[in-house]
């Protein structure tokens, strides 16, 4: 009964994720399918780097506040981050399928994965630093892009 009711309940939020963020399941996906390596590598050290940045930051009285918005990112990626690897895993496999068929069957064997008694909570530990991993990335994509100036504008003269 456990299992069913967490197979049903991934694919029901995987469904809303594929709903709400196309876009990000689909750069997950090709994350995946394009350069592994730096997404889970950067989930691992995210998560490990995760604990002590949060106990540094409740020590200084002046951090607490960022401590607090740092612990409801990681358990907010935490909650859904079965679905967003079961939808990701198989818009990967499925990229020529429908969406949101894919969606569902990622969400029903990723929330299966994660109801079994002895190999589940590793299952949601992999699927937490694959999100993690994902959102490292596009925060570090992000960061790192040129601000790109429109053909038709003049640029400003420079001193």
């Amino acid at each position: 009964g456990g299992i069913v009711a967490a197979a049903l309940s991934t694919c029901f939020v995987a469904i809303i994720l594929e709903l709400v963020f196309p876009r990000a399941t689909a750069s997950a996906a090709g994350m995946l399918r394009q350069r592994p390596i730096p997404l889970w590598v950067s989930g691992l050290l995210g998560a490990v780097a995760a604990v002590p940045a949060v106990l540094l930051l409740i020590i200084s009285i002046a951090g607490l506040s960022l401590a607090g918005a740092l612990m409801c990112a990681v358990i907010g990626i935490a909650l859904v981050s079965a679905a967003f690897m079961g939808t990701a895993i198989a818009r990967a496999v499925g990229h020529s399928q429908n969406r949101y068929a894919m969606a569902a069957v990622g969400g029903i064997v990723a929330g299966a994965l994660t109801g079994l008694p002895l190999i589940g909570d590793f299952i949601s530990g992999v699927a937490f630093v694959f999100m993690l991993g994902y959102v490292i990335q596009i925060i570090w994509r992000n960061a790192h892009l040129k601000p790109q100036q429109a053909a038709n504008t003049p640029s400003l003269p420079s001193a």
